[in-house]
């Protein structure tokens, strides 16, 4: 669970709604159609027997591509964050990578139900099941999440002053566990849960908290998601080395391929329709070449691989979970030192910026661009100026630089006081680094 908290709760918001849209529209639809098309090819590899003995049915292939599809946030945070990538590219593969395995688990969960209770008399009554109980896991995860973040930060709000700061990381590394612990509990997501309260605390706990507290938990986060991440890839490594006994290369040999082309479908048509809808704003192909790059399989597929059903042998099929194991596992190690050890050369070729640092000017341009255009932005603005504010931040906090802040605000003298006081804002944290 901090694997997936700590990516919400360290993104940077004002980029992040810069282009929510997009990470959204990626997430979502582009997690769906990566998943369809792997799964309905595997399912026709499967029908024509080219990977010898094992035997997909649809619903099997629909939850294989699921939980293949999931991109992994913190192996791809770890290589956009030490080559410090251009922030508006970095954020918009974290946002998709932190979102998408949100999605690909649900869409696992969806299918799963069908290997597990099977179609039944009634497809479509089936079909209708799986796709409510999609919407449901996403709505009342969101929702637990967004109450456990709120609950977090009020506490924070009220005892923060009598906690040192090892007591604060701790209790908001706890707070990532209960809302994991609250959506498991109601049969829904915990990772959407997680990734929720992340930003949610994101937004709100962070304000409550000095310059000096701030880091400090962010190190805390960022040490024990790092830990646990290496721990599953630790797992994964001791999979391939292991218990592997007879690797299904015949599997391996068609899912690379689906994988890269599933990605493929997924960003190039996507960021086509996306840059029509909106040209100020567009994805250059050379940034597009590099989101389809970044899709690095990691932590999260590799768990969700481990609950595989594997009822095959009452239908006289061989099980499928080793091979989907040990197949997930091969990826999982291929796609990181592939993809994650070219990314570097990559960029270079594609000549996209690294090295930068997010300064004041570039987050001002990113935080008008967040909270300007759209009529529900500046909805959510007010209501988060004029209530959330107030409940949940102390006042002596309040007035302080907001992560979205409305560069337009006459009473706080518009864009150029905005900059000045970011100016000053990027000295003080230099000088407290």
């Amino acid at each position: 669970p901090v694997i997936i908290f700590q990516s919400g709760y360290s993104l940077s918001l004002s980029h992040f709604f810069k282009r929510f849209g997009k990470i959204l529209t990626f997430a979502f639809l582009g997690t769906f159609i990566t998943t369809m098309f792997i799964g309905l090819s595997l399912y026709g590899i499967s029908e024509a027997g080219l990977i010898g003995g094992l035997k997909f049915n649809l619903a099997e292939s629909l939850a294989f591509a699921a939980l293949i599809s999931a991109i992994d946030p913190v192996a791809t945070l770890c290589t956009f964050g030490c080559l410090k990538v251009e922030p508006t590219l970095a954020i918009t593969v974290m946002g998709e990578s932190v979102i998408n395995d949100a999605v690909s688990l649900a869409l696992y969960r969806a299918f799963e139900g069908f290997v597990i209770n099977g179609v039944g008399d009634n497809l479509s009554l089936a079909i209708l099941k799986q796709v409510g109980l999609f919407f449901y896991l996403i709505t009342v995860s969101t929702i637990l999440g967004i109450l456990v973040g709120l609950l977090c930060t009020f506490q924070i709000k009220i005892v923060s002053q009598r906690m040192g700061m090892n007591v604060q990381a701790t209790v908001i590394l706890l707070w990532s566990y209960v809302a994991f612990a609250a959506a498991e509990s109601a049969r829904c997501s915990g990772i959407i849960a997680s990734v929720v309260c992340g930003i949610i605390m994101n937004h709100f706990c962070k304000k409550n908290l000095s310059k000096e507290q701030k880091a400090y938990v962010n190190k805390v986060l960022l040490m024990v998601a790092s830990f646990s991440d290496m721990c599953i890839f630790y797992l994964a490594g001791i999979s391939i080395a292991f218990y592997i006994k007879q690797a299904d290369y015949e599997l391996l040999f068609w899912m690379i391929p689906l994988c890269l082309a599933g990605r493929a479908l997924n960003i190039f048509p996507l960021s086509f329709l996306l840059n029509r809808t909106d040209p100020h704003d567009k994805i250059s192909s050379k940034e597009q070449v590099v989101m389809w790059h970044a899709g690095l399989r990691g932590a999260i597929a590799f768990s969700i691989s481990l609950h595989f059903p594997n009822n095959q042998e009452e239908d006289g099929r061989q099980a499928l979970r080793e091979p989907v194991i040990d197949t997930t596992s091969m990826i999982i190690l291929l796609s990181v030192f592939l993809l994650g050890g070219t990314t570097k050369p990559l960029l270079a070729k594609m000549e996209i910026p690294t090295g930068v640092t997010d300064d004041h000017s570039r987050h001002k341009e990113a935080v008008r661009e967040a909270v300007g255009g759209s009529r529900w932005k500046r909805s959510l603005r007010k209501l988060d100026k004029q209530l959330m504010q107030k409940l949940l931040v102390k006042e002596k906090f309040r007035n302080r630089q907001s992560t979205i802040t409305d560069t337009s605000d006459p009473e706080r003298g518009g864009a150029p006081a905005l900059e000045e006081r970011m100016r000053k804002k990027d000295e003080e944290d230099r000088e407290w680094a």
